[in-house]
């Protein structure tokens, strides 16, 4: 097997589990969560790799503002300053959060999809490195 076939393997492996982890996150955000809109004040990029996190206020269940960094960046931002956003918070702690938007979703999608193509890509040489050895 080559080195390009299992690094590629190893892409696809990394891109399934953080699609599969963000899955299960927003399930549980959506099973305990509470949804509130809030407004995107400000980007912070981070200093090591470049991704975008937004600054987020919202209005807690009490009444209470805040106004808290999201975990989640991209690069580039998916969110503009200004921008109004829907966002699932946990009650016990609301800085720990995420905004749901269709730019959000399709960027988890896009891990699925880069991971099953470098899964499949893997598993194909596999089988075809199996099948020119037994010839």
């Amino acid at each position: 097997m080559e080195l390009q076939s299992l690094i590629i393997g190893v892409i696809g492996i990394i891109s399934l589990l953080t699609y599969l982890n963000q899955r299960d996150k927003l399930k549980h955000y959506r099973k305990r969560g509470i949804k509130v809109e809030g407004i995107v004040t400000d980007l912070v990029a981070s200093d090591r790799n470049r991704m975008y996190h937004p600054i987020v206020r919202f209005t807690l269940a009490d009444g209470y503002h805040v106004e808290h960094k999201s975990s989640s960046g991209s690069n580039p931002p998916l969110f503009k300053i200004g921008d109004s956003v829907e966002l699932l918070y946990l009650p016990e702690e609301p800085s720990e959060f995420i905004v749901i938007s269709k730019h959000s979703e399709k960027f988890y999608v896009l891990f699925l999809i880069i991971g099953l193509l470098a899964f499949g890509y893997f598993i194909f040489s596999l089988v075809k490195d199996s099948y020119v050895i037994s010839i």
